[in-house]
């Protein structure tokens, strides 16, 4: 693993000599309500915290340069900002009030300070309550801030509208420019004999598991066992790159989306559909370009050879998880009869390769997902938990297998290549988790004082289908970095792999086209002057893949916490059961059984408690009374707040988890 500086991150530290002001980085500024914040150096989870007085008139998510200041007296980094990186005008989305004097715009996000004054020939025929992008000039002033209204999204209430602003505040690529659909049109929607013959024809039966609504299909899996007892897995992945040329519209315009975005009403795609769910998705009965890895792996797991190459497929059966995983059950599934034995052989391997990572110790991070149900009018009426089962397991653990297999092999080979990096986590943040597990009785090893994966693992295992499973399985997962794309291989934390990469989806990702197209141009024969200028953009590419990875998550995360709190305006005043999954010193997160959290506000509870950090509790004055993490406790619904994305609880009694 890279060693880290001493401000915990891995950016260059000033150089010996330098006053370290002098030193100029870069990252993203993410502001509190409260004017403060932190800039987050690109890449990394965690970073420098900036008073409201040196923000230099920079607004939440800016693009900021800036420099190290000092330490403070509590050891926290202390940071300055020298340049905001973005256009003059900043675009804020909010809520307009439209009054005869003074009216104004409310930002749906809080962090973008107060109240925004609209003049009246700036107002672009708003109307009262209307969603809106209003435009604000840098630098803004801290006591009262003027904009003018640049676009009318809709009423709050209307389908998809909220959304939308969402989407353009995230600052996501909605629309293709027409360039690039017109070169979307240009690609040729078939694979003539001529492409084919050239390649290598897998002859196998070639199958896809995906997802009942998926699309856009990246990876097809074939299996046979020889009379040796050694599997040939093929992991064969569209071959996007044969499309999707060097520094055409559409490869500039994929790598400014970074990755296709799922939202709870619509997707967001990284190309055209007449690509993604055209001729670079590998559908049922059609020739199809592919970049195959076929490996050779014996009853142990054990990866006895492989082999990278251009290959054609046919897929012969687009299949579903629930399906798959019915049949496995031993339910019956007539269509699927042909492919069965395969299936049951993949599930053979599967189990294999699983038993395999978690002996060298990858964590298993096993959470509960939920995913919006919505009627035709995009209204939710549901939020259910996505099922997981014996068919995504086998696509998991083949992709991974075949992820580690690609690194390793392009690490040994010294060439220019994209890795997905894991560090080692905080020890702050390890031991915190290490107090929290021991409050709810759970011990977890250390070795000369570190946390191996597998320690984190075991726990995991232990408290597998208890109550407090989830809370900790979270709590587990907070304290890991995050993972992030990276020019130089230093292995992967969380899988305990020495080697790791995005291969196996290029339709929805970047960094994974990039790598198709690295090993193409490898196996066609890679110049040592073309290895020095792809190696010169590496870097480049690493930092927007992991921002643009940033931005699809958060925005994927806001809008299903929007669709939750649209469904849970049903159900005000009524009580539901819940586990207590975040406390703070101004309240306690409680989350029900389909995901759905809320807050309960100090103010709000019936006695003064005080907050004990130490044990992560809430510990009431006059009656000794505790809330803790992983207590299940019984709220009502009190308010939902659509504009903040909020859920507030009442308590109504509590009940100690065993």
């Amino acid at each position: 693993m890279g060693k880290k500086n001493k401000h915990g991150n891995n950016q260059k530290p000033a150089t010996p000599g330098k006053n370290p002001k002098s030193e100029q980085l870069t990252g993203i500024f993410e502001q509190n309500a409260r004017g403060f914040g932190f800039i987050l150096p690109d890449g990394e989870d965690s970073g420098a915290y900036v008073s409201e007085y040196d923000t230099r008139g920079a607004f939440h998510g800016d693009r900021v340069r800036y420099i190290l200041s000092h330490d403070d007296y509590s050891g926290r980094i202390r940071a300055e900002i020298r340049q905001v990186c973005e256009s003059e005008d900043k675009l804020i989305l909010g809520v307009f009030h439209r009054k005869k004097r003074n009216s104004y715009v409310k930002p749906l996000d809080n962090r973008f300070g107060g109240e925004i004054r609209v003049l009246a020939k700036f107002h672009n025929k708003a109307q009262d309550l209307q969603l809106v992008m209003v435009s604000v000039k840098r630098p803004a002033n801290l006591v009262w801030m003027d904009g003018r209204i640049v676009e009318v999204l809709g009423f709050m209430d209307e389908p998809g509208v909220q959304v939308l602003g969402m989407i353009k505040m995230s600052g996501a690529p909605y629309e293709f420019p027409e360039t690039v659909l017109n070169e979307a049109e240009q690609v040729e929607m078939s694979v003539t004999p001529e492409k084919a013959y050239v390649r290598r024809r897998i002859e196998a039966q070639v199958i896809t598991i995906d997802g009942e609504d998926t699309k856009d299909v990246d990876d097809a899996v074939s299996l046979t066992l020889d009379e040796n007892g050694v599997y040939a897995l093929g992991v064969h992945i569209a071959d996007v790159t044969h499309y999707v040329k060097e520094n055409t519209d559409l490869d500039k315009e994929a790598i400014r989306r970074g990755t296709s975005i799922y939202l709870a009403d619509r997707v967001i795609p990284m190309l055209p559909q007449e690509l993604s769910n055209g001729i670079c998705s590998l559908n049922e009965g059609a020739d199809r370009l592919a970049l195959s890895c076929v490996m050779d792996i014996d009853a142990d797991g054990t990866l006895l050879n492989h082999d990278i190459v251009e290959t054609v497929i046919n897929v012969g059966k687009h299949m579903t998880y629930p399906k798959v995983t019915a049949l496995l059950n031993g339910e019956s599934v007539p269509e699927y009869t042909e492919y069965t034995p395969m299936l049951k052989l993949m599930n053979s391997l599967c189990l294999i390769l699983k038993k395999k990572r978690e002996n060298r110790g990858a964590i298993s991070f096993d959470l509960e997902e939920s995913k919006a149900e919505l009627d035709e009018n995009g209204r939710t009426v549901n939020i259910s938990l996505r099922e997981r089962g014996a068919a995504s397991e086998i696509i998991e653990e083949f992709m991974l297998i075949c992820n580690e297999t690609v690194a390793a092999e392009y690490c040994a080979k010294n060439i220019p290549f994209i890795y997905r990096v894991h560090e080692e986590p905080d020890p702050d943040k390890l031991r915190k988790l290490i107090d929290f597990a021991r409050s709810l009785g759970y011990r977890m090893k250390t070795r000369a004082g570190q946390v191996e994966p597998k320690s984190i693992q075991d726990l995991i295992n232990r408290v597998k289908g208890r109550p407090e499973e989830n809370i900790i399985t979270k709590t587990a997962l907070r304290s890991l970095k995050r993972a992030k794309y990276y020019d130089k291989n230093q292995g992967h934390y969380g899988l305990a792999a020495g080697y790791y990469c995005h291969f196996t989806t290029p339709i929805r990702r970047y960094p994974d086209l990039r790598i198709h197209r690295i090993i193409k141009e490898e196996l066609h024969g890679l110049t040592a002057e073309r290895a020095a200028e792809i190696a010169s953009q590496m870097p480049a590419v690493c930092r927007i893949s992991s921002v643009t990875e940033r931005r699809a998550e958060t925005l994927e995360r806001d809008v299903l916490q929007l669709k939750k709190c649209e469904y849970m305006r049903q159900y005000l005043g009524q009580e539901f059961e819940g586990i207590i999954s975040g406390v703070t010193s101004w309240g306690i997160f409680v989350e029900l059984p389909n995901t759905v959290e809320g807050v309960i506000r100090l103010n709000d509870l019936n006695e003064p408690f005080e907050y004990n950090a130490q044990r992560m509790a809430l510990l009431g004055i006059l009656t000794g009374r505790m809330y803790k993490l992983g207590d299940a406790v019984s709220v009502a619904v009190a308010r939902v707040d659509l504009e903040q994305r909020q859920i507030s609880f009442e308590l109504r009694k509590s009940k100690k988890v065993t």
